[in-house]
């Protein structure tokens, strides 16, 4: 993979360290390591499913965008944007970002185009109805609660 990012000395440490890894791996190829960009889109309709394993995250705006895009995204209940998944696109969502959850159903996604189309699916009505519009709507109703 190659590093085009603008990013700071402890960012671009880290993802050079990252990059090693999946190289020593063999799948360099799979790892997609651009920064910051105003195509992001392009990245999402390039990948068969964004893995999004985090641990703890209040929302995990790539999640929202990945779906809105398309493409299916498999995460953890510890990701806020999770809970716009519901139906199928519910069925990639874990309840904890471990290992032993997340690879089968990261497997299922890449062997079943059928079942990785019905998930794609399903998160893109989802995050297609939580957009700008809602989130701005929802914030000025809560401010004029408080108002």
């Amino acid at each position: 993979a190659q590093l085009k990012a603008n990013l700071g000395p402890v960012d671009r440490a880290r993802l050079t360290d990252y990059v090693s890894r999946f190289a020593a791996l063999g799948l360099q190829q799979v790892l997609i390591t651009r920064g910051k960009s105003r195509a992001v889109a392009r990245y999402f309709h390039a990948i068969d499913l964004l893995l999004h394993p985090a641990r703890v995250e209040a929302y995990g705006l790539v999640v929202h965008e990945a779906a809105a895009c398309g493409c299916p995204v498999v995460t953890s209940d510890a990701v806020g944007a999770a809970e716009l998944f519901t139906g199928p696109g519910r069925t990639a969502v874990t309840a904890r970002p471990d290992v032993a959850e997340l690879l089968p159903l990261t497997q299922g996604l890449l062997t079943n185009p059928a079942l990785r189309a019905a998930v794609a699916e399903s998160q893109w009505r989802a995050a297609s109805a939580r957009g700008w519009d809602a989130y701005t709507r929802d914030l000025l109703a809560a401010v004029a609660v408080i108002a």
